[in-house]
């Protein structure tokens, strides 16, 4: 049985429950696309082979040409209509249209088309188990059980694959999300150095114009979990001054984050799926927009929005590729392109640097001195989705609970949240290890060709030195010795920072580290508890269960409302 939620607001969604296709629920479809191609979000006419799905950012192909010989033959086999098939399947897709991303209804329609074809129209084999979607699963199953509810063995191959999708994810969840995988942060912290000591010198040029949304993308959401998405779509007008106060709008999906039985209602449009939020931001930061804004505010863009690809491709220097479509917007790839450019033009052509890889580094640390650290003039590859996860780490660091970092970040639960608590030691391992490198005078990395480099106190040191013993190491502080605390004052205390202090084991990084492992520790050794974690994955799967039975009820009581309004 199909189950949609209605909305009378946007008329997009219609709540149907359907045992079979009858003329009603034909005309129903079609004047859903009707109204669906109206407001853009099918441009294609019903009766055509492919149509094309836009949701104002991006826009989709769903093809029900695919496996077509295969199924033609398959048809006529059953004693089937081919061309009813494909309008039934059309039928089905404007329906579900509303209730899902537009890509569940691209990725739907081709398993339909695969897995009718494999299954021979649902006679023989079973569901294939590789697809992780379990709403694809599910509306696969609900369309078969309306084309085909005579085949019942099929169906409940269907309906056992979607329980064992749900278990696994419930699994996943409880084993815990993996961290993403960063870089070595020292190429953060060189990228930061980059392109501010860049664009210091060329801010107010054409081509540190043209790199300014990567610029602003990087100052902006290190510090705000932006997604890469909701940053691309900062508004023209997004940014305002208030008693002498400055402020930034940004736009916040409200379509992620939730972990409702109830089917979210899917506009398909920027503002309908987007919220605007309010940040207060620097002046400096706010007159860098306004400058972007005046300089670019001639060019053509797209949905009122505050970057302009018009302008990225006047620049003759960097016009160099196919210019997109009149109506594109400047999305995640315009960003992922600027980043490359900015790689290939400023840091390896300026700047001379040498990118390396996650490969490069372990194999220098299994075959050459065992170190996973960058040279001077090496740089990693960052990518646009890592800056949210440096964003979180920032919020941990400064002390930020899980609960707060869920909200700020729009998580659906804490233990999303906490995943990033496992790039926390590696940033503390960088931090250290760099203010480590300054309190010795130090560069970050460089091979070493005389002693006297290891230390600039080495040659001050010998084995006549006076020292202190203190916590895990020797001070050759003559002050301290005296009772004088001025070069405590100097590094606020905290001796892995002094220069006059040189600790015991070899690998000061892994002393400097160690009470922030110890903590670590405990934090996950009380978030691992055994019989806990048991309770919890069995209580998760019981909700895998009770969320289509809620979903169902309020359908149903959904519709009792409405036929009571109806005939009141």
């Amino acid at each position: 049985m199909l189950k949609t939620i209605s909305s009378s607001k946007s008329g997009i969604i219609s709540k149907e429950n359907i045992l079979q296709f009858d003329d009603d629920i034909y005309n129903k479809a079609i004047s859903k696309h009707h109204l669906l191609y109206q407001k853009g979000i099918i441009l294609s006419d019903f009766n055509e082979p492919r149509w094309v799905l836009s949701n104002e950012k991006k826009k989709y192909i769903v093809n029900f040409q695919l496996h077509e010989e295969e199924l033609i033959d398959l048809c006529i086999d059953n004693d089937m209509s081919y061309s009813k098939f494909i309008y039934d399947l059309k039928v089905y897709v404007v329906l579900r249209t509303g209730t899902c991303i537009l890509e569940t209804l691209r990725q739907t329609v081709s398993f339909a088309l695969e897995e009718t074809v494999k299954s021979k129209c649902y006679s023989t084999g079973m569901i294939s188990t590789s697809l992780s979607n379990t709403t694809v699963l599910m509306y696969y199953t609900e369309f078969v059980k309306i084309v085909a509810p005579e085949k019942a063995a099929y169906i409940l191959e269907c309906e056992k694959a979607i329980i064992n999708n749900r278990i696994k994810i419930a699994e996943k969840k409880m084993q815990g999300k993996q961290p993403c995988s960063l870089n070595e942060f020292q190429s953060y912290f060189k990228f930061d150095e980059i392109i501010r000591d860049w664009w210091d010198i060329n801010h107010d040029t054409d081509e540190a114009y043209y790199y300014f949304p990567l610029y602003l993308f990087w100052v902006l959401t290190t510090i705000i979990p932006l997604r890469v998405t909701e940053f691309c779509l900062l508004p023209y007008e997004c940014i305002f001054e208030d008693a002498e106060k400055y402020y930034i709008v940004l736009r916040r999906s409200i379509m992620k984050g939730s972990s409702s039985a109830i089917p979210k209602i899917h506009s398909y449009t920027i503002e309908g799926e987007y919220a605007k939020h309010t940040y207060e931001i620097p002046h400096w930061l706010y007159e860098e927009i306004n400058l972007y804004r005046q300089v670019t505010k001639e060019y053509h863009r797209n949905k009122g929005l505050l970057f302009s690809i018009d302008y990225m491709y006047s620049n003759k220097r960097f016009f160099k590729k196919k210019k997109p479509l009149q109506d594109a917007i400047f999305d995640d790839s315009f960003l992922s392109m600027l980043l490359r450019d900015f790689y290939t033009e400023v840091i390896v052509g300026e700047k001379q640097f040498i990118i390396v890889s996650e490969d490069d580094l372990m194999h220098r640390y299994q075959h050459e001195d065992g170190s996973y650290e960058l040279y001077d003039d090496e740089l990693m590859m960052i990518l646009p989705k890592h800056t949210r996860h440096l964003a979180m780490i920032n919020l941990i660091l400064r002390g930020c609970n899980p609960m707060m970092i869920k909200e700020f970040a729009e998580h659906a639960n804490e233990a999303m949240s906490y995943n990033y608590y496992g790039n926390i030691t590696k940033t503390v391992r960088c931090v250290t290890k760099i203010l480590y490198d300054k309190s010795k005078n130090k560069s970050m990395r460089k091979k070493l060709t005389n002693v006297t480099d290891i230390n600039p106190l080495s040659v001050l040191i010998s084995e006549d030195s006076t020292f202190v013993e203190v916590d895990e190491g020797k001070c050759y502080s003559e002050k301290f010795a005296n009772s004088n605390m001025t070069d405590c004052y100097a590094c606020g205390g905290e001796c892995r920072l002094c220069r006059f202090f040189i600790p015991y084991k070899k690998d000061s990084v892994v002393v400097n580290e160690d009470h922030i492992d110890r903590e670590m520790d405990f934090i996950v050794k009380m978030l691992s508890d055994t019989d806990i974690n048991n309770q919890l994955s069995e209580y998760q799967l019981r909700m895998s269960t009770l969320q289509k039975d809620i979903a169902d009820l309020a359908t149903k009581i959904w519709q009792e409302e409405s036929n009571n309004g109806e005939k009141s």
